[in-house]
């Protein structure tokens, strides 16, 4: 690519993207072009991008954040009085929604968008009396891609992640298979 059209692009993305953002993007563009064989300029060959990467940080807006209230076990227990637990899309809600909540998990760790490999898989998960243990295969925070191991306990409380999940595979309607995907509505996505 030539410094003119990673201009445009890195132009193009100005309105939408924070300047964090932007330095990350070209770092991949840099990285492709390495991987292909290509070669990418050294600081100072390419004045007019810095130029602009600098104006853009030195301009840009911050980002507006939206705060959210947290999620405490007595905004579960309110929750959980607009599931209906006598069908499976509610269990499997249910379930997700205490799992997430006591296991601090990011939506990309344990669901999966319609047609994409489940994160989150049977095998994945180990059922023992007062815990599940969960490995994560991939998540934000393991950057070395090894995995990690969360354990949710029983705590006893109207939202216990473990009664949850308990009820959730007591009623499954799905084969135990470790290739399926953990938590799946009733069509098994």
């Amino acid at each position: 690519a030539t410094e003119e059209t990673v201009m445009l692009y890195i132009a193009s993305l100005a309105k939408r993207v924070s300047p964090a953002s932007i330095n990350n993007y070209l770092g991949a563009i840099r990285d492709t072009h390495i991987c292909k064989g290509g070669t990418w300029p050294k600081k100072g060959d390419w004045p007019r991008l810095e130029r602009l990467v600098e104006g853009l940080r030195r301009t840009a807006s911050p980002v507006p954040q939206r705060k959210r209230d947290p999620v405490t076990p007595t905004t579960l227990a309110a929750f959980k009085e607009h599931i209906d637990l006598s069908l499976h899309e509610g269990r499997v809600w249910w379930a997700a929604t205490c799992l997430a909540t006591y296991a601090l998990l990011r939506g990309a760790e344990f669901l999966s968008k319609r047609g994409n490999q489940a994160p989150l898989l049977r095998r994945d998960v180990t059922r023992n009396p007062d815990n599940y243990k969960i490995v994560l295969r991939r998540s934000k925070a393991d950057v070395e891609r090894k995995g990690k191991e969360v354990v949710v306990w029983r705590n006893n409380s109207k939202s216990c992640p473990v009664t949850a999940l308990d009820n959730y595979l007591d009623m499954c309607p799905h084969p135990n298979n470790g290739a399926l995907p953990f938590l799946a509505t009733e069509d098994g996505a």
